[in-house]
């Protein structure tokens, strides 16, 4: 046993020593490792990330505002939209499968995993947000663009809703001969809706995209494991040397 643990001691001071003798190797190697790191992090396609904000400014008379946000949503993804907005914005750096939540697989539509996107929508209390993470920031101007676009498609949209409203009960109110205090209320309340809104308010206010803020990758990290990666390949070459000289010496 004494034996044993003398070997194993013996063995471990020819690796040391190995070491040693390989030390310029493994130098070496460790430089050329972290060198790679540094430049691999600095070749690396910068990215940011921008906020734009948007609150609901005036409610329709029909919707609460879950209503209203999800009709902005779901008219952001509708292809149709998207067309129409692109008539006129025919530079856009982005198309709709860029912003479509699902993609096709081997025939099969399926939805798009969240870090593959670059947006998502992001719901608060007070107000809503599209985060958009892109290298071009031009997308941001794009996007404030689009949203607008569809926020004024939604307001229209409800605008036409106001006025088949305001025709039902005004049919209402004929058919009945009467005057109800309650469809008076609604009719005055659809009226003012109609005629806000024409006049230029929309459903949302949207806020122009925030200052971009860079997205750094953890280069520490990268670093770190390039230095890691060289040493331990510097100090195999120096014992795959070390033994390829032993053998030709025997």
């Amino acid at each position: 046993m004494n034996d044993n643990i003398s070997d194993d001691e013996i063995n471990l001071l020819e690796i040391l020593k190995v070491l040693w003798d390989g030390k310029w190797i493994i130098v070496m190697s460790a430089l050329i490792a972290s060198l790679c790191g540094m430049l691999y992090v600095d070749s690396r396609e910068k990215s940011y990330k921008a906020s734009i904000y948007y609150s609901v400014q005036m409610l329709p008379p029909f919707f609460n505002k879950d209503v209203v946000v999800a009709d902005l949503e779901n008219s952001f993804y509708t292809k149709a939209s998207f067309e129409e907005w692109q008539i006129d914005n025919k530079q856009s750096k982005f198309s709709f499968t860029d912003i479509s939540p699902t993609t096709v697989l081997d025939g099969v539509e399926v939805s798009k995993n969240e870090g593959s996107r670059i947006f998502k929508f992001q719901s608060g209390k007070k107000k809503n947000a599209l985060e958009i993470k892109s290298s071009d920031l031009v997308l941001l101007d794009h996007f404030f663009s689009y949203l607008s676009y569809n926020n004024t498609k939604i307001t229209n949209a409800y605008i036409n809703r106001a006025y088949e409203e305001l025709n039902i009960i005004e049919t209402r109110l004929e058919s009945f001969s009467a005057t109800y205090s309650s469809n008076l209320t609604q009719l005055l309340t659809l009226d003012r809706y109609i005629k806000t809104a024409q006049n230029g308010l929309e459903v949302f206010k949207i806020h122009r995209p925030t200052i971009p803020i860079a997205i750094s990758i953890n280069s520490s990290v990268i670093h770190s494991l390039s230095l890691v990666f060289g040493v331990f390949f510097g100090a195999t070459c120096a014992l795959i040397a070390a033994v390829i000289s032993k053998r030709k010496v025997t």
